[in-house]
C-alpha cells in the first residue's frame, strides 16, 4: 500500500467520523418531557396550514354559473386528486397540532387577524374560552380530522360527490369551534312583542 493510499483512507475515515459527529451536535435539543414543543401559535396554524389546505378542498369541486354557462370544476388529472389528497392530510394532522400541550393561540404581542373589528375577541379572551374548556376545543379537533380523512378517502376512490359532501362537513366542524371559541358571543334573540 502506498503512502498516497494509506492518506486517502485515514482522511476519509476521519471525515465520515466527522460527518457522525457533526450530525449528533447539530440535532435539535429535544423539549422538556423528551417530544417536540410547539412552535407556531394556533392563529399561525390557522393562517399556513388549516385555510389553505381547507380552501384546496373547498374549492375542488365547483359549479360555476355564469354568461358562458354552467362549467363543472372537479379534479380530473391524478395531479388534480393528489393536491386535494395532499391538503387533506395536511388538514387532518394540523388537528394534531392545534391541540398540543403548550400550543398558544397568539404568542405576546400577536394580533389575530378579526382583533380590533367591534365586538371580535382578542387572542387573549379566546385563549380563555379554549382553556376553560379543552375537552370540546379537542373534540372539534377531532371532528376536523375524521371530516379530512374522510376527503383523502374520496380522494383514493376519486368520488366527487363524497368530495363534496365532505367539504360540508369540514365546514361544519370549522364553524362549530369558531362560534365557541373565535366569534364574537351572539345575543339570544329578543322577543317580537
Amino acid at each position: 500500500m502506498t503512502w498516497r493510499t494509506m492518506t486517502a483512507i485515514i482522511l476519509g475515515a476521519a471525515a465520515l467520523a466527522g460527518c457522525g459527529q457533526q450530525a449528533k451536535t447539530e440535532a435539535p435539543a429535544p423539549a422538556a418531557g423528551g417530544g417536540p414543543k410547539p412552535l407556531a401559535s394556533i392563529h399561525e396554524l390557522m393562517l399556513s396550514v388549516v385555510d389553505p389546505a381547507a380552501d384546496e378542498i373547498w374549492g375542488s369541486v365547483a359549479t360555476v354559473s355564469n354568461a358562458s354557462g354552467v362549467n363543472e370544476h372537479r379534479p380530473r388529472t391524478d395531479e388534480d386528486w393528489a393536491k386535494v389528497r395532499n391538503a387533506a392530510i395536511a388538514l387532518s394532522e394540523a388537528a394534531n397540532l392545534l391541540v398540543m400541550d403548550g400550543r398558544v393561540v397568539a404568542h405576546p404581542g400577536q394580533r389575530i387577524d378579526s382583533e380590533g373589528q367591534p365586538g371580535a375577541p382578542t387572542g387573549a379572551i379566546i385563549q380563555k374560552r379554549i382553556d376553560g374548556d379543552r375537552a370540546s376545543f379537542a373534540a372539534y379537533a377531532a371532528g376536523l380530522q375524521a371530516a379530512s380523512m374522510e376527503a383523502v378517502a374520496a380522494v383514493e376512490k376519486k368520488d366527487v360527490a363524497a368530495l363534496e359532501t365532505v367539504g360540508g362537513d369540514i365546514d361544519v366542524a370549522c364553524e362549530a369551534c369558531h362560534e365557541q371559541f373565535w366569534y364574537p358571543p351572539t345575543e339570544p334573540a329578543k322577543p317580537k312583542s
